[in-house]
């Protein structure tokens, strides 16, 4: 499902959907519906499409957002 919102192109425009919109929307909206159907988390699904397990233990992600870190961030 993911390759064809990858490549679906917008019929206004005759171009392929912006970046946002094909990874941070769709795909993200897809994946949250499968999980939903099969009653697991998102990164469950993805394990089992991967043939991999989720961590027992937390991962640190270092993350920026804008320019400049938020104060919740620091």
């Amino acid at each position: 499902m993911a390759d064809r919102v990858d490549k679906a192109i917008s019929p206004s425009t005759g171009k392929i959907y912006h970046t946002a919109i094909r990874y941070g929307g769709v795909t993200q909206a897809c994946l949250d519906a499968v999980a939903k159907s099969k009653g697991k988390l998102m990164a469950q699904v993805i394990a089992d499409e991967y043939g991999t397990e989720i961590s027992k233990t937390l991962i640190p992600v270092f993350f920026t957002v804008g320019r400049r870190p938020l104060p919740q961030c620091r």
